[in-house]
């Protein structure tokens, strides 16, 4: 029962990331709107 809790760990971990890029994303865009002016 080793692989399991890895395997889900990592699904929530991947999760999290890609939740913290899409509100990091919304939370930082007025700075990539700076940048790119």
């Amino acid at each position: 029962m080793g692989p399991a809790p890895e395997h889900r760990r990592r699904l929530a971990a991947l999760s999290l990331a890609a939740l913290g890029v899409v509100f990091g994303d919304i939370g930082t865009s007025p700075l990539y709107a700076f940048r790119e002016c």
